[in-house]
């Protein structure tokens, strides 16, 4: 049985890193116990590193939870999450002590580290990039539709600039918080 409250996955990423020209984009999956899911895509603008994107992904996607729950007017701190990443930075930063050797992400994991907090209980799990997972009833489980809304932009970033399709929030309404 899922044992958490709410199961985000995180995916961030920046294109042409290193060049004037890089742009950092991330997207998030929101999918509540009660198997509604919502996917949100994000655009950073230029001279976002692939790490600061992680990050920002992750804090915009734990933001938007924590809104929606005190919003309902609960605690975050009466909720558990599992959040989903590729990245072995983020996770090894967040819940390993691993050193924060890069000045611009200081202020960005300590803003993260306050986020998974303020949660009664949060685990942070390195799944394999460009595999996506949702949490479902039963287990966590690959989806392929997901994929396409968070990892298919990591292997096609010339569609960074196309809006999400429109069938996204038809097919996933608004979570609601219980």
């Amino acid at each position: 049985m899922f044992e958490h409250c709410y199961c985000l996955v995180v995916d961030g990423g920046a294109r042409l890193q290193g060049t004037a020209d890089s742009a950092g984009y991330g997207s998030f999956r929101l999918e509540a116990r009660t198997g509604q899911k919502q996917t949100i895509r994000l655009d950073f603008g230029r001279g976002v590193t692939n790490n600061e994107a992680e990050y920002r992904t992750l804090i915009a996607a734990l933001k938007d939870l924590v809104d929606r729950i005190q919003r309902a007017g609960k605690n975050p701190s009466d909720y558990s999450l599992l959040v989903h990443t590729d990245s072995q930075l983020m996770v090894g930063q967040l819940t390993q002590g691993w050193q924060v050797k890069a000045a611009n992400l200081r202020p960005l994991v300590d803003e993260a580290k306050s986020l998974v907090q303020a949660f009664g209980r949060c685990d942070l799990v390195k799944v394999p990039a460009l595999k996506s997972f949702v949490c479902s009833a039963t287990d966590c489980e690959p989806d392929p539709f997901t994929g396409f809304g968070l990892a298919f932009f990591r292997l096609y970033p010339f569609l960074v600039a196309t809006p999400i399709p429109t069938f996204f929030p038809a097919r996933f309404p608004p979570l609601a918080v219980r």
